[in-house]
């Protein structure tokens, strides 16, 4: 056999079944966004319905998975280390946030017709099914730099999607508060994977878990000065106390079905990404993050109980401030049994996805 045949190929194979569900909705979107170019206003609301079945079949697609577990974009040479792995704990969360986001585009439908000429019908479609691209990208995410894109992804199109009404300056108040926490929470988090791309040498989850077990002394403190900076960007996202500045302006200027969409799309993405990189990435440091989530749970939900019962439901904008703090004090109930995994024997046991085992060919 001549070299040239015997040398492996460097060609990745690609499950294109395992990355349906987050694929779809991104085909959809931009479908969506060349067709308003194209139908006439009146037709503009078979853009909606077609978001809508988009989404519904994105869900669908979730079944032919439940046979097993399925990784591909693996490395070269070991399929036990992948980019993207769709096994039971991923198919959990991204049925809920692709039947979030359903909801959220069946209200969305009223809500356009009631709005029209206030809301750009093409540009709002376009940016919801985005950002459920990247939230149903992130839970089978299994590096870091997947992660952040995936989360990015999520979050960019969500900012639009809050100022989106023409003319409204509370809308642009709050899409602006948003975006720049959501900014810095991203930037500090970027810090802190580059702290631990810095002492493991890899971003994958798996083997960062391993090689942190075994980091010099010397790198001891900068390794655990990168995991809690990690855990900022997802606790931005999950609305933990004292990152939850951005969520009562921002429920009330943006429309209804996005609050909404808000509320339970972007908690799962926010906990999703932070059993992933706690339990997944860093029990070896759970020392580090269970404290810390501990102390984040019991701030969240003390002052986000607090904040809602200052709040009078007596018209549509308090009510809309109580169910954004009642969303805060709900996330503190949430971190619990996530700090709780620290204190386990063996923290990866209880609240990791389990290994899987991927039925990529090795490329």
């Amino acid at each position: 056999m001549s070299p040239l045949t015997a040398a492996p190929s460097l060609v990745q194979s690609v499950d294109w079944l395992a990355i349906a569900p987050p694929t779809l909705p991104a085909v959809v979107a931009l479908v969506v966004l060349v067709a308003d170019l194209f139908v006439p206003d009146r037709r503009k609301p078979l853009l909606g319905w077609l978001s809508v079945a988009g989404l519904a079949a994105a869900t669908a697609l979730l079944l032919p998975l439940l046979d097993g577990d399925r990784s591909t974009f693996c490395l070269t040479g070991d399929t036990r280390v992948c980019s993207y792995t769709a096994d039971h704990f991923t198919l959990v969360i991204q049925f809920l946030v692709l039947g979030g986001a359903l909801l959220a585009a069946l209200l969305s439908v009223t809500a356009l017709k009631d709005e029209r000429g206030r809301l750009p019908e093409g540009e709002f479609w376009f940016l919801l099914l985005s950002s459920a691209a990247g939230a149903a990208l992130l839970p089978a995410s299994r590096d870091l730099a997947t992660l952040v894109v995936a989360l990015e992804v999520a979050s960019l199109p969500a900012f639009a999607l809050v100022g989106i009404r023409h003319g409204d300056r509370r809308s642009s108040e709050a899409a602006l508060k948003f975006f720049l926490s959501s900014v810095t929470a991203t930037a500090v988090s970027l810090l802190g994977i580059s702290f631990v791309y810095a002492t493991t040498g890899t971003l994958y989850l798996t083997q960062v878990a391993d090689r942190l077990q075994g980091v010099d002394g010397q790198l001891h403190t900068l390794a655990r000065t990168g995991v809690v900076l990690t855990l900022i960007g997802f606790a931005f996202k999950t609305a933990a106390v004292p990152f939850h500045f951005w969520v009562p302006d921002t429920y009330v200027g943006a429309p209804l079905p996005i609050a909404a969409y808000l509320s339970v799309v972007g908690k799962a993405v926010g906990f999703s990404g932070l059993i992933l990189v706690t339990v997944v990435a860093f029990p070896s440091y759970a020392d580090v993050w269970g404290p810390a989530l501990a102390a984040l749970a019991a701030l969240t939900m003390t002052v986000g109980n607090v904040g809602a019962l200052r709040q009078q439901a007596t018209r549509a904008y308090s009510a809309v401030r109580l169910l954004a703090w009642s969303s805060v004090g709900q996330a503190g109930y949430l971190l619990v049994p996530i700090a709780a995994a620290a204190y386990s024997d063996d923290p990866s046991t209880p609240s990791a996805p389990p290994s899987p085992t991927p039925s990529c060919t090795p490329p």
